[in-house]
C-alpha cells in the first residue's frame, strides 16, 4: 500500500483483484457500471470542528443560483440559519449509521457509461459522523426589528441632528430573518429609508406629515383616487425631508394603472 496526498493509506488494488472480488461475490461483471472506486482512510481525520447539515431539496437546488445560508444570532439567542428568503430552526439528529466524508467520489449520474472496460478510482474518507444538523423552517423573528428602531426614532428634530438609523446589512447581523423577510418587516412596521439607514418615524411626526400631504391634496381640489406624486413631494420638499414625504406617500397611497 502506498500513501496518498492527504496522508491516507491507499491499496494497491489492480484491476484483476477487482475482477477476482466480483466473481468471489457471484455479481455478473457485465451489469456493473465500467468504475470500480477503492476507498481508504486518511491518517488524520476531520473532528468537531466540521458539521454536516442536512437541508431540503429546494434549498439544495438555490445553491446553484448563488443563494447561501447564514447563521444568524446573539450570544443571548438560539441561533437560526437564513436563506435568501426564508428562517429555519437548527436541530442536532444522531444516525445509528456511519456517515462519511469523502473526496475524489464519481457519482454514477457523471460517469461515462459507454466505456466497456473497467477502469480504477480512488477516494479518501476524511471523517466519520454519527451526528448531524437539520433544518426546519420558522416564522422569522421580525419582532425584534420594531424593538430595535423604537430606540431611534425618526422626527422633526432628526434632519438638524444629522440623525444615522442602521442600515440593512447591519439589520441582517441583529434580526434573526432572511433577507426577504426583514423587507417583508419593515414595511410592516412602517419604516423609512433616509440616506440608507432604517428608522420608525415618531407617531406625531408621521401624522404631521401625513396632514401635510392631504392638506395639500385638498388645496388642489383631487380626488383621492386621483392625487399626484411627484408633484407633492416636489411642493412639499421645502418643509418635509424629501425621502419622508415620498415613503410615507407610498405607505398610505397605491399607485394606480396610469402613474403620474
Amino acid at each position: 500500500h502506498n500513501m496518498d496526498e492527504g496522508g491516507g493509506t491507499m491499496f494497491d488494488r489492480s484491476l484483476h483483484d477487482v475482477s477476482a472480488m466480483i466473481t468471489h461475490a457471484k455479481l455478473i461483471e457485465t451489469e456493473l457500471l465500467p468504475l470500480s472506486q477503492i476507498v481508504s482512510f486518511k491518517q488524520e481525520m476531520i473532528g468537531e470542528e466540521v458539521k454536516l447539515l442536512e437541508v431540503t431539496k429546494e434549498v439544495a437546488e438555490s445553491f446553484k443560483v448563488g443563494d447561501l445560508l447564514t447563521i444568524r444570532g446573539d450570544s443571548e439567542e438560539t441561533a437560526v440559519i437564513c436563506s435568501n428568503n426564508k428562517t429555519f430552526d437548527i436541530k442536532e439528529a444522531e444516525t445509528s449509521n456511519s456517515l462519511r466524508m469523502l473526496d475524489n467520489v464519481v457519482f454514477p449520474d457523471k460517469l461515462d457509461k459507454s466505456k466497456s472496460s473497467r477502469s480504477l478510482g480512488w477516494s479518501s474518507v476524511g471523517g466519520i459522523f454519527h451526528k448531524y444538523l437539520e433544518i426546519i423552517e420558522i416564522r422569522p423573528k421580525i419582532r425584534k426589528l420594531k424593538h430595535v428602531l423604537s430606540k431611534n426614532l425618526f422626527d422633526e428634530n432628526s434632519n438638524r441632528e444629522n440623525k444615522k438609523g442602521l442600515t440593512t446589512s447591519e439589520l441582517l447581523d441583529i434580526i434573526q430573518a432572511s433577507e426577504e423577510e426583514l423587507a417583508t418587516g419593515l414595511k410592516q412596521y412602517e419604516c423609512v429609508q433616509i440616506d440608507g439607514g432604517w428608522f420608525i418615524l415618531d407617531q406625531d411626526y408621521q401624522m404631521m406629515v401625513l396632514s401635510r400631504i392631504l392638506k395639500y391634496f385638498d388645496e388642489n381640489s383631487w380626488e383621492l383616487n386621483n392625487v399626484h406624486k411627484k408633484e407633492t413631494v416636489s411642493t412639499l420638499s421645502s418643509l418635509v425631508n424629501q425621502q419622508v414625504l415620498s415613503q410615507v406617500f407610498d405607505m398610505f397611497c397605491d399607485p394606480s394603472p396610469m402613474p403620474r
